[in-house]
C-alpha cells in the first residue's frame, strides 16, 4: 500500500501502472494483478487505508471520535472531537483523493466510492448536527429521532453554540465535499 501511495502522489494515476507498483514494493507483478485487478481498484484500496490508517475497515460511526462528538455532554467536546478526528483520516488520505478526482471522470469505479463516500459524510455530519443543533431537524430523520443525547451547553447562549456547530459542520462539509 505505501509503494502504491507514493507513487500515485508522485507520478500521479496515469503515469503509475500495477507493473511499477509491484516493482516498488519488491512483490511479483501477477501478486498486484491477482489481489487488485485493475489500477482504479488499487487506488481505492490506498485511500480506504489512508483514511483509517491501517488495513483494517472500520467505519467512522464506529471510531471513538465519532461516538464522543455525537454523545459528548458539552457543545465544546463535541465539536472539538468532531474537528480532530475528521482532521486526521483527511491529512493522511488528501493527497490520494486528490489523484483519484483527476482520474474520476474515466474511472466510474473511484467515481462511485467518491459518491458513496461524499454521502457518507453528509449522513454522518448530519447525526452530528443532530444532537449538537438543539431543534435541529434532519428532514431524513424526522419523526424519527437519531438516537443521539441532546446537548448542554457549558458557556455561552444557545444561539453563540448554535452558530458555532452550523459553521464548524459546514466547514468539515465542504473540506469532506
Amino acid at each position: 500500500m505505501r509503494a502504491a501511495h507514493e507513487l500515485f502522489v508522485r507520478n500521479g494515476y496515469q503515469a503509475t501502472t500495477l507493473t511499477a507498483v509491484a516493482d516498488a514494493a519488491g512483490v511479483a507483478h501477477r501478486t498486484v494483478y491477482v489481489r487488485f485487478g485493475t489500477k482504479a481498484a488499487l487506488l481505492k484500496r490506498v485511500i480506504d487505508v489512508a483514511l483509517v490508517g491501517g488495513l483494517a475497515p472500520i467505519d467512522v460511526v464506529s471510531r471513538e471520535w465519532y461516538r464522543t462528538a455525537t454523545t459528548a455532554p458539552t457543545l465544546e467536546e463535541r465539536i472539538a472531537a468532531l474537528a480532530k478526528g475528521s482532521a486526521r483520516p483527511m491529512a493522511s488520505a488528501a493527497d490520494v483523493i486528490a489523484v483519484a478526482r483527476e482520474a474520476e471522470p474515466a474511472e466510474p469505479l473511484l467515481a462511485a466510492a467518491a459518491h458513496a463516500g461524499r454521502a457518507a459524510t453528509r449522513n454522518a455530519i448530519r447525526a452530528i448536527c443532530a444532537g449538537l443543533v438543539p431543534g435541529w431537524i434532519n428532514p431524513e430523520q424526522a419523526g424519527r429521532g437519531c438516537g443521539h443525547p441532546p446537548v448542554r451547553a457549558s458557556s455561552g447562549d444557545a444561539t453563540a453554540g448554535m452558530r458555532s456547530a452550523r459553521a464548524v459542520a459546514a466547514s468539515t462539509a465542504r473540506t469532506r465535499l
